[in-house]
């Protein structure tokens, strides 16, 4: 286990142009330089292998987090693979990962990619979700230590997104790889069974929810469950739900609520403490 210290704050300042001081005297705002603190020695244990789940509002500093961790972990030996940072050439989709075939179809079904049209099309011709999630495979792929994915599922609707998560910590914590997400949605807790979750408020501020009791197994029969109808459609989006759960082709509609957890539960959350 790692214990990861965040100390992060600046100093501003304002460029006095004519426009800026007439702002300033027809609002009354002072001028003088300010600063800012956004972690004040914040203390966060992860352990190889943690699943990091971190929400907070926009601007209040998930991605500084994620940055700050990444350059902590890179510093330690630690090889990271960040989302933002994966260039995807303009090839066929099934020539992008994997050594062949059939690895390639295993890789990119498991960032919810499965229509064998999209198989055939080249990055620029996806639309922003199917390119999100072919960066996301091209992140399984990598041989990296950790995994960042700031404003994770952004471009994803919300049923897509829950299961893309749910299968984002199967795949890492088989393959024993610490991953690490920031989103302002906070409803991914069930899907990802967090072992460390903040939740980053404004200023310094750092709150830590308790550890989530969802099992994950009960999360994946859950969505098994609400997959409901027997007709066969062709569509992106179920395909998704058939490859990533192993479901056969069926209808999904909404999910039902959260299920009570039964047998393991996922260890709960570490403790973040802000000093």
């Amino acid at each position: 286990m790692t214990e990861y210290v965040i100390q992060k704050s600046f100093t501003t300042s304002v460029d006095r142009t004519p426009r800026v001081l007439e702002i300033a005297e027809a609002f009354g705002i002072g001028l003088s330089d300010k600063q800012f603190t956004i972690y004040d020695g914040t203390k966060i244990e992860i352990e190889p292998g943690d699943v990091v789940y971190i929400t907070g509002q926009s601007g209040s500093g998930k991605s500084l987090l994620l940055k700050e961790l990444k350059r902590l972990m890179t510093a330690d030996g630690l090889k990271v693979a960040d989302l933002g940072d994966v260039v995807l050439e303009d090839k066929p989709v099934i020539e992008l990962v994997g050594p062949n075939t059939f690895k390639a179809t295993d890789i990119l079904a498991k960032a919810g990619i499965s229509d064998a049209y999209i198989y055939l099309r080249k990055p620029s011709e996806l639309s922003d979700g199917q390119r999100y999630r072919l960066r996301l495979a091209k992140l399984i792929e990598s041989d990296a230590d950790v995994w960042i994915a700031d404003e994770f599922g952004a471009v994803l609707d919300r049923t897509t997104a829950k299961v893309i998560a749910f299968n984002m910590q199967k795949v890492a914590r088989q393959a024993g790889k610490t991953l690490m997400i920031a989103t302002t949605h906070t409803d991914l807790t069930d899907e990802l069974g967090p072992n460390v979750q903040v939740n980053k408020l404004f200023q310094a501020r750092v709150a830590m929810e308790e550890g989530s009791y969802t099992t994950i197994h009960a999360v994946g029969q859950q969505m098994l469950e609400a997959i409901e109808g027997e007709a066969f459609v062709l569509d992106p989006q179920i395909a998704t739900w058939r490859r990533l759960l192993g479901a056969p082709f069926k209808r999904p509609v909404n999910l039902p609520a959260p299920i009570k957890p039964k047998g393991k539960k996922v260890k709960r959350a570490k403790k973040v403490s802000a000093s």
